[in-house]
């Protein structure tokens, strides 16, 4: 027997539900096959893709470009929407294709298989691998939903959905699919490992509402306004001149997703601070940080700016801002210096 081996960008789609419909309305389950067909044949030869096998109501393609899969993805659901529009699902990994004389295999095909599993009707789901390649497409937007275990998969792997206009995100804790049930122990340990490290003081990422009787900056919001296509902004001043008053009082009136974490000296060792980052993190969702606890709860863990990149991660996922109040002459932990030097060290950083 002959095999060969490829790294591809793995695409899974399938209808949802065409079994229960092909018993209701057989002629509305074929009409819907063949729209589903017709979308994903043309679709995929635009997007560079190469078509390994349909089965049923579903389909298997590969494409040398990650950037292309999820471009194909993002228009084929779209295109699937339209009136009469049909349930369809799709899940996308990074990973190798092994091909031999009678099958296609390899832990990249499982692994998007079960992706493809996860997604729900006008989604895109793709791998933490894929959105790497994608992650820096102004084209393109994701959103990250939680790590999961996959059945039969070893380790948990981080799941994102395309946010682009149009497509379906879906809430976390309504996802189902081919996943370990016994995955809510890990959860658990996580939960656990916050804790461990001593009490969270809530007022330290608790927002503070803004006050009623100040003076009103209007063009200091303003210029935080149009700040915003920058990563990082750094709000300097003496002690009471309303650094916080003024942070508070744009966050009342940002649409932003926002955490807020006031450090103090004694959050210059590494584990506290990165304890109270991820809960600041988790007011926003709960589910945010399972891979960098992971990481700490290591036999060999990784260097702390590894870790404090999986968090940057999701705030260049989504349209989060985090609110981070240095007291500088107090506190000079290297992670809350790497934290902003990391979300600064972009092309668009100011």
């Amino acid at each position: 027997m002959t095999a060969s081996r490829q790294l591809a960008a793995i695409m899974f789609t399938d209808i949802q539900g065409y079994t229960a419909l092909m018993q209701q309305d057989e002629k509305k389950a074929v009409r819907a096959r063949e729209k589903h067909r017709r979308i994903f044949n043309s679709t995929t030869e635009k997007h560079k893709g190469k078509i390994l096998q349909y089965y049923g109501d579903g389909t298997l393609s590969i494409f040398d470009s990650a950037i292309d899969a999820v471009n194909c993805g993002i228009e084929m659901q779209l295109s699937f929407q339209e009136d009469p529009s049909i349930p369809v699902r799709i899940g996308i990994h990074t990973g190798d294709v092994l091909f031999s004389d009678e099958e296609i295999i390899g832990d990249g095909v499982n692994v998007a298989s079960r992706i493809e599993s996860l997604s729900v009707p006008g989604s895109v789901f793709i791998s933490d691998k894929v959105y790497d390649d994608i992650k820096n497409q102004e084209s393109i937007q994701a959103s990250m939903l939680k790590s999961f275990k996959l059945k039969n998969i070893e380790k948990p792997i981080e799941v994102y959905a395309i946010s682009n206009v149009g497509l379906i995100v879906p809430k976390s804790e309504d996802i189902k699919g081919k996943i370990d049930p016994d995955f809510s122990s890990v959860s658990e340990k996580q939960e656990q490992s916050l804790s461990s490290s001593g009490p969270i003081l809530a007022t330290k990422i608790y927002i503070p509402p803004p006050k009623l009787k100040v003076v009103l900056r209007p063009h200091l919001i303003e210029q935080m306004n149009e700040s915003m296509h920058c990563k990082l902004v750094l709000i300097s001043a003496p002690p009471g001149f309303g650094k916080s008053t003024l942070a508070s009082e744009w966050v009342a009136s940002s649409e932003r997703q926002t955490a807020w974490l006031s450090l103090d000296e004694g959050d210059n060792e590494p584990t506290r601070f990165l304890v109270y980052l991820i809960s600041a993190m988790r007011t926003i969702a709960a589910n945010i940080g399972e891979r960098a606890l992971s990481l700490l709860q290591s036999p060999q863990m990784p260097p702390m700016e590894s870790i404090l990149t999986t968090l940057l991660t999701y705030t260049t996922a989504s349209t989060v801002a985090l609110l981070l109040q240095l007291p500088l002459q107090k506190v000079r932990s290297p992670y809350s210096n790497d934290l902003c030097n990391d979300a600064a060290d972009t092309p668009t950083g100011c």
